[in-house]
């Protein structure tokens, strides 16, 4: 499938997720921050090479996602309902497993619509198996995230950060 055939989901989807992922790793708020009040100190940022990026929803925009991530030498990871082997990626889970596939992941991107069965399947539970090095990076619905438990993860310092495109509306 190409990206033209998903229209405005497919590259732009994918460019975000990159946008989100190059900022938490070249650390982009000090870089602003130190623009900002003209001091330059060295610091050491991290690159995306050699990182593992976990999907969360494995339709037409991750298919067309894992490639990219692979070109920059990621290890790419899929979460689906199903455990099935789809081109493009490493390893896929199933649902059932998810709090056992995010335990290693760097960077974990929410692709997934919003259903019944995905409302807050992002869950306080699976939160906790994530490293506190991680990223979270939401690209689908606010309601497949448990937000009040994400926040409490980030300001405990249990995972590293997140960047949440779209919020739940209460």
């Amino acid at each position: 499938m190409c990206s033209s055939d998903l229209g405005i989901h497919g590259a732009p989807m994918s460019e975000m997720a990159f946008l989100t992922m190059l900022a938490f790793a070249r650390d982009f708020r000090r870089i602003e921050r130190q623009r900002v009040e003209r001091k330059w100190e060295r610091y050491t940022g991290t690159l995306l090479n050699e990182k593992t990026v976990g999907i969360l929803g494995l339709g037409a925009i991750a298919e067309d996602m894992a490639p990219r991530f692979k070109a920059f030498g990621m290890r790419v990871v899929g979460i689906s309902r199903t455990k099935r082997a789809i081109p493009g990626f490493d390893a896929v889970f199933s649902r059932a497993e998810l709090t056992e596939a995010v335990k290693d992941l760097d960077y974990f991107v929410l692709l997934l619509p919003l259903e019944d069965d995905s409302r807050d399947i992002v869950s306080d539970k699976v939160l906790a198996a994530m490293k506190p090095s991680a990223f979270l990076i939401n690209l689908a619905r606010g309601g497949v995230l448990d937000e009040a438990a994400l926040i409490e993860h980030l300001q405990a310092g249990k995972i590293a950060g997140a960047g949440l495109d779209i919020f739940s509306v209460q």
